[in-house]
């Protein structure tokens, strides 16, 4: 799925640009579910293959066109509300999660929808800490909290501590995401559809690799030491976030 989104991506900021953002949205909405429906009528496994890159195609699709439409209405209205239309997105995934814990009662799932959910709180008050920081410093601030939570979880033995940990890394990589939208699209003039096509190719890319690489250290220094990777990602995150040379327009009336 990931690799169909990642082969189309250099193409898709030109697409959606082309094809103007809220044309893409609806179409590919369609689309989008169509090609999961169609893999459970798939005859064989490379026909099956094929539809997931579709699916993983329109997915992204619709991931940049939303993404690009959201960042062209928060410049004309003034208001900024982009960290909680990823708060929404967040709770699907609440709605799925509680649905699987209801299905089978697994303590994974309870421990996944207690991440979402403080992912989706930390997304709705995003835009409201925007209001009084810079992005760039709260970029760098959510990823400081993020390492902070993250290396608990790794040196903590009890499992009350780890908990605190996992609270303090939901809560700080939850608005992450759409913050690296927010300033990648101010980075451009006029349609921000390649800048956040870009963005959203390096975040499929990381959904792909990720697993592939802490598995394949966690086989080579053990799973604790291999997570380390996380932590260190973000810390260059909260390091380098402010150095760079980055200029977030503010929005028009300041709220």
């Amino acid at each position: 799925m990931s690799l169909g989104a990642i082969l189309a991506m250099k193409r898709l900021g030109l697409w959606v640009s082309s094809m103007g953002a809220k044309k893409a949205i609806g179409l590919f909405s369609v689309l989008y579910p169509l090609s999961l429906w169609l893999v459970f009528l798939s005859p064989s496994f490379a026909a099956s293959c094929l539809l997931l890159m579709a699916f993983g195609l329109s997915l992204a699709v619709l991931d940049v066109a939303t993404n690009v439409e959201a960042t062209a209405v928060e410049r004309a209205s003034g208001h900024k509300f982009m960290s909680k239309l990823h708060g929404m997105f967040s709770l699907g995934g609440i709605g799925g999660s509680l649905a699987g814990l209801l299905s089978h009662r697994l303590t994974f799932s309870a421990l996944y929808y207690l991440s979402v959910v403080l992912i989706a709180a930390g997304r709705f008050s995003g835009d409201t800490l925007r209001r009084a920081v810079r992005e760039k410093t709260l970029l760098s601030l959510m990823a400081t909290l993020g390492f902070i939570g993250m290396s608990i979880v790794l040196l903590s033995s009890s499992p009350g501590n780890a908990l605190v940990g996992f609270l303090l890394l939901g809560l700080g990589i939850s608005t992450l995401v759409p913050l690296m939208f927010i300033i990648a699209a101010s980075q451009g003039e006029g349609d921000a559809s390649k800048e956040i096509a870009l963005v959203t190719r390096m975040a499929y890319t990381g959904m792909l690799l990720g697993p592939v690489i802490i598995g394949a250290l966690s086989g080579w220094l053990g799973l604790q030491l291999a997570l380390w990777l996380v932590a260190i990602l973000l810390a260059g995150i909260a390091l380098t976030a402010k150095a760079r040379r980055l200029s977030v327009p503010p929005a028009a009336n300041g709220s």
